[in-house]
């Protein structure tokens, strides 16, 4: 009696404990919430998290997508990054997702903005959320959706092996109450052999396993959003009510479906992860799980919706707070237009905001770092933004539903064998072939068209592409240092262009938008203010002069 006494009390302390581990848990995060809110995420992704992240992408993705060229144009890994307020791997991969696939719905964009200015105005109301789903977590050793899309093919286990070690220690613990040298002899053969077996068993679903545990804490999450008292989630709150009844049927071990280690853990987390070796407990609760699970693969993946779309309003909040000046953009018809005032980049720290009006393609000319390329990606980001967490960095934005291509930071591709020239011929035949398409029109981006090929064909070709995109579907934005074009493309481009003020000995760049095509020649009178001697400056002046004069290069 006395050892059973101790042995409740030890239980029943560490129950208080890993109670307390919690409750401190609990408010750590809340104060991480709060504190979270309204900044840009800095976390960096290595490339095989990313590849992680975009599990829900490559198993839901349809329709018009982002593709991977216009994605890396546009840096937009970096925008995900920066307006990653998620909480859990599931809204994690769902942000991806989104800003990935463009919506053609202005209903689906109008609920996105109404769950964002919900968690926008009901502090409470968000911090809850939030804490809820982070109970679900992040874990990168896996791509969550594309497991939960395995699970459903592998071969499931038995239990009987897993409950025969069970009871093989719950007889050797009896055995050292009653006969305590064999039983302790006998106990100790069978932890060795439980621990021995569970790594092996464990290592062989522990993919899988770590997908049921998530699945499970997205369940148990989803049920207690649906117990907040938040009126305006009502649908939300009672879907996820339903499907979290029909997932949590098997779930009330849900505590034991831990993976890891417990090393930097609680006392608590540490026993029982004991507990788990001695008896197999979570394997067996996984094999139980895991034959409902392939019943319910509809309701599962709905549910992640749901959860997906929970955290895309908190994301989209905490975005729409940290900017200084953000819209909802007024997108309607399918004729090529753009009309944005006080557009920045929403990730510079202190941008220089530029308004734009037109119904016209764009040519962008200007020196090196005046702001073409940055204007061309603020442009595209933005477009982008419009269309998934219907935000844009802008006071206002009007224009189409746009399909966003872009050629702009290419580079050989030696996997192929490809040349530069070659990746960007590419480029922009997929630009041209889908300014066919009968639906939307497409919004494209080009930063120095052709800069891989010599003067003449460049500014040749170049011209004859950007005027073929006259009469398509389609509004382009060109950047180019080929002053040529501005002449060439006059009757079917608008000219804007940026400048630079060289000062004595240092260069500024106001990065203002101008109307018309650059007149300045600074690139000489550049390099005599970064040090190059004034003799080599002053040959290559009178060269460009004679050339102006001539038409004919001498040196």
């Amino acid at each position: 009696m006395k050892y059973l006494l101790i042995t409740l009390g030890i239980i029943v302390f560490f129950m208080i404990q890993y109670r307390v581990e919690l409750k401190n848990k609990e408010r750590r995060m809340r104060s991480r919430i709060r504190a979270e809110w309204g900044t840009f995420a800095e976390k960096h992704f290595t490339a095989e998290e990313l590849y992680m992240v975009a599990s829900y992408h490559r198993e839901q993705a349809s329709g018009f997508t982002v593709d991977d060229i216009t994605w890396h144009d546009t840096a937009m890994d970096e925008v995900f990054v920066a307006v990653n307020r998620t909480y859990s791997s599931i809204g994690e991969e769902y942000l991806y997702h989104v800003l990935r696939t463009p919506s053609f719905s202005d209903d689906v964009l109008k609920e996105r903005a109404r769950v964002a200015d919900l968690f926008t105005v009901q502090e409470k109301a968000r911090e809850d959320v939030a804490f809820l789903l982070s109970r679900i977590g992040k874990n990168y050793r896996i791509p969550f959706t594309e497991y939960v899309v395995r699970l459903m093919e592998i071969k499931p286990q038995n239990s009987l092996f897993h409950i025969s070690v069970l009871l093989m220690n719950l007889v050797a613990l009896v055995l050292t109450f009653t006969s305590p040298v064999p039983g302790v002899l006998l106990l100790f053969v069978a932890l060795i052999f439980s621990i021995v077996t569970y790594y092996k068993k464990k290592g062989e679903v522990e993919p899988y396993f770590i997908c049921i545990q998530r699945i499970l804490q997205l369940s148990e999450a989803a049920k207690k959003i649906a117990a907040l008292d938040i009126p305006e989630l009502k649908a939300y709150r009672d879907e996820l009510g339903k499907i979290s009844g029909m997932i949590r049927r098997k779930s009330f071990f849900v505590g034991l479906m831990q993976t890891g280690s417990s090393m930097g853990g609680s006392i608590a987390d540490m026993v029982l992860d004991y507990l788990r070796m001695a008896t197999h407990i979570d394997l067996i609760v996984f094999n139980q799980i895991y034959h409902d699970f392939k019943a319910r693969e509809k309701e599962i993946f709905r549910l992640i919706e749901l959860i997906g779309q929970l955290e895309l309003g908190l994301a989209t909040a905490s975005l729409r707070s940290a900017l200084p000046n953000w819209c909802e953009p007024e997108l309607s018809g399918t004729r090529p237009r753009l009309a944005a005032e006080d557009m920045v980049h929403p990730l510079i720290s202190k941008p220089v905001a530029n308004s734009i009006h037109t119904e016209s393609h764009v040519l962008l000319t200007g020196s090196n770092a005046s702001g073409k390329s940055t204007f061309l990606k603020t442009v595209a980001i933005n477009s982008i933004l419009a269309q998934t967490l219907y935000t844009v960095a802008a006071t206002s934005w009007r224009s189409p539903w746009y399909r966003v291509y872009s050629s702009m930071a290419l580079a050989d591709n030696l996997f192929e064998g490809e040349s530069y020239f070659i990746v960007e011929i590419k480029s922009l035949k997929r630009i041209m072939d889908n300014m066919t398409a009968d639906d939307y029109p497409v919004l494209c981006f080009v930063d120095e068209v052709l800069r891989g090929t010599n003067t003449v064909e460049r500014i040749a070709a170049s011209a004859q592409i950007l005027r073929s995109f006259v009469g398509k579907s389609a509004l382009c934005f060109a950047a180019t240092h080929d002053i040529e074009l501005t002449t060439l493309l006059a009757p079917y481009y608008d000219n804007y262009h940026f400048t630079e003020e060289v000062r004595a000995n240092d260069v500024y760049f106001p990065y203002r938008l101008k109307d018309g095509p650059a007149r300045s020649r600074n690139a000489i009178r550049l390099l005599s203010v970064m040090g190059y001697e004034s003799e080599l400056t002053g040959k290559a002046e009178e060269t460009a002069k004679r050339f102006l004069e001539s038409g004919k290069w001498s040196l």
